[in-house]
């Protein structure tokens, strides 16, 4: 593709995706081109494989998408980027698939990607499905500490989950009569995700209550000991 002058980005493969992602055969057969162009002498741009790994999952085939990402490295000099994992991290999410996801943070560490918001924000998620869902706050905390210099997409100084992840914490909190829940709905309002009124509805639907004029933050939260914490793997890696 890119031989013919036409380097596919996340934002040109738009219409690529859909029509992958229109078909169950399509994924594959796509494969099978940039397999053909590789043997072709064609250089393979890694967008052009997310896009495909993006269809599988589109359609639930997470496995398909993780064979993709497994032979990439076969026709991908350049091997994955950020965007290959954050895409197979949401996959991960949909399938409620934990161990997969860790397997992903893992190879992250491997290949020196550094994770950025989306790719915690999606580990977030993916914890959030297990019945034991404390990895999910550890990798809240190590996405904050981690982030705290850096800005979203927003704008906002610091990482922090998006609206829908957030909410997502506060209802698995409540589940379990979790009080936790009540501080992350506090600073969904303090980060504009949300207002007081809807703020208020909530304290009232998951827990019961009143929200208080002002909750207490002074609880000190537990350090990271997430099942792949990302940033002290890069940290013994560095050091090794």
């Amino acid at each position: 593709m890119a031989a013919a002058g036409f380097r596919p980005d996340s934002g040109n493969t738009r219409p690529l995706f859909e029509y992958l992602s229109g078909s169950i055969s399509r994924p594959p057969e796509a494969w099978e081109v940039l397999k053909g162009h590789f043997e072709d002498g064609h250089t393979i741009q890694v967008a052009g494989i997310n896009v495909i790994i993006e269809a599988h999952i589109a359609q639930q085939q997470f496995e398909q998408a993780l064979e993709v990402y497994k032979q990439l490295h076969i026709i991908c000099e350049t091997g994955p980027n950020i965007e290959t994992f954050n895409i197979l991290l949401q996959g991960a999410e949909r399938s409620k698939l934990k161990e997969s996801a860790m397997f992903l943070a893992s190879e992250l560490v491997a290949l020196g990607i550094k994770p950025d918001h989306l790719t915690y924000d999606r580990l977030i998620m993916v914890c959030l499905n297990e019945k034991d869902y404390e990895d999910a706050f550890n990798y809240l905390e190590e996405m904050v500490e981690v982030g705290k210099d850096k800005f979203e997409d927003s704008g906002r100084k610091g990482w922090w989950m998006r609206k829908g992840t957030a909410l997502a914490m506060a209802q698995q909190c409540a589940t379990h009569n979790d009080m936790r829940g009540k501080q992350i709905l506090e600073q969904a309002v303090e980060r504009n995700l949300i207002d007081d009124w809807y703020a208020n509805k909530l304290y009232e639907e998951l827990y019961g209550d009143v929200r208080p004029h002002k909750w207490d933050f002074a609880e000190t939260s537990p350090t990271p000991t997430s099942e792949v914490n990302v940033q002290r793997a890069y940290e013994a890696r560095d050091a090794a």
